[in-house]
């Protein structure tokens, strides 16, 4: 339900959650490889790995070849920032939503969402 309420707010900006948080932990972290932005965001490889080949087939994300290194690495084009830019507005309005929604709420929702991620094997 919460991707759902940001997927909304994104649609006009022409993103999905998934590729919004992918694009701005890219942003933050250029050069970063499959498995760091897997751990970083709980994600399995494969649904990473799709939502990845989807960014770089939109131009909105590079890959990055090192010589003698054999793990791809990943960064954000300027299209790719152009695109995270458009939907940071979109961003805000379902935090903004999310948050009257959940009222107090909201404060133990990010310490839960923590303690989950720690679950992933």
């Amino acid at each position: 339900m919460l991707t759902s309420a940001y997927d909304q707010e994104l649609r006009p900006a022409g993103l999905q959650a998934t590729q919004f948080a992918l694009l701005a932990i890219l942003e933050g972290h250029a050069g970063a490889s499959q498995d760091q932005l897997a751990n970083w965001l709980a994600t399995e490889q494969s649904t990473l790995s799709r939502n990845l080949q989807g960014l770089v087939r939109k131009r909105w994300v590079s890959t990055v070849t090192e010589p003698g290194v054999r793990a791809a690495r990943y960064e954000v084009t300027p299209a790719g920032r152009t695109a995270l830019n458009r939907a940071r507005p979109g961003w805000k309005r379902a935090q903004a939503r999310v948050k009257r929604a959940l009222g107090a709420d909201w404060d133990s929702l990010w310490p839960l969402l923590r303690k989950l991620a720690l679950l992933r094997p």
